[in-house]
């Protein structure tokens, strides 16, 4: 198992929150806060769909990383809204929104 310190930024780049996600290369898989085990699944229709069971992602989970690997940067122009998602949808730490995989963001508080 692999994990990811995922960081938000505010746009004074002082940081806002922080959460580990797991997961598992060679599985496939993305462990969410409460166990629950997430399929990523390769899929060139996608860029990225998230769903309950699974995640649609076109490069599978090495694209899906790479791409949190990408909004991770505090210059990012998806860094704080992508990574406050993510860190609510899969870390075990900091999470504001305490919300359920499968939410929306309106749900984030």
């Amino acid at each position: 198992m692999e994990l990811i310190k995922l960081e938000s930024y505010n746009i004074w780049g002082q940081k806002i929150n922080e959460g580990i996600i797991h997961f598992d290369f060679n599985k496939e898989i993305i462990f969410t806060q409460d166990g629950k085990e997430i399929k990523v699944i390769k899929d060139s229709e996608f860029t990225y769909k998230i769903q309950k069971t699974q995640i649609k992602a076109i490069g599978g989970i090495v694209g899906f990383i790479d791409f949190l690997k990408e909004i991770n940067d505090p210059s990012s122009p998806f860094n704080p809204s992508l990574t406050e998602l993510f860190i609510a949808l899969f870390s075990n730490a900091g999470n504001k929104g305490n919300i359920n995989f499968g939410d929306t963001l309106k749900n984030i508080n």
